[in-house]
């Protein structure tokens, strides 16, 4: 889809206790040469130094927009933040600037 990758690049990094609130932004193009310059939240909850959930809110309207074959005409929803939430059966240990190895 992006052949480039993402170029996810972190702006807001708050934690406290055992979550922290991560504000982002993504600038690339598409495959179909659309530019795809979309802002994320994620919420990460910890167990230890472990990652237990994460929730993602991001412009979903956007991504249709850039990853849809056809738009449909006429088509004036307003962009919602869509929640989605990963829960993990075995956390990962998670590094900072690497791939995180196995737990």
């Amino acid at each position: 889809m992006m052949p480039t990758g993402l170029g996810l690049r972190i702006d807001t990094v708050i934690c406290e206790g055992d979550r922290c609130a991560v504000q982002a932004e993504s600038n690339t193009t598409a495959m179909n040469g659309k530019k795809y310059n979309n802002r994320y939240h994620f919420d990460i909850r910890f167990e230890g130094d472990k990652i237990a959930e994460v929730r993602e809110y991001c412009d979903t309207n956007h991504a249709r927009e850039v990853f849809s074959a056809s738009r449909r005409r006429g088509d004036r929803r307003h962009a919602r933040a869509r929640n989605r939430v990963l829960n993990l059966r075995q956390p990962k240990r998670i590094v900072i600037g690497m791939e995180a190895g196995p737990a």
